[in-house]
């Protein structure tokens, strides 16, 4: 079984509707919002490491059969 993620909502949002969305995206794992947020703390191969991580860890939590994620106009990755 895989699963298939059609739509972010918080993408489309702006300003604080999109802020109120992340939140409630990353309820349960509140460093991600904050390092997420924090400019100084940018660094893309970072931040793909732990995009990851996180995706993984909602993989397990969830118990799902996800092996791949993939933004629109990108190449899929591999969860691992």
């Amino acid at each position: 079984m895989s699963y298939t993620v059609k739509n972010a909502d918080c993408v489309k949002k702006e300003g604080a509707e999109r802020a109120k969305c992340m939140e409630k995206l990353t309820r349960g794992y509140p460093e991600v919002m904050q390092r997420f947020h924090d400019p100084r703390n940018y660094d893309e191969k970072k931040a793909d490491r732990e995009r990851k991580r996180v995706i993984r860890q909602y993989i397990k939590d969830n118990k799902l059969e996800v092996r791949f994620y993939k933004d629109s106009g990108w190449d899929k990755v591999e969860v691992d």
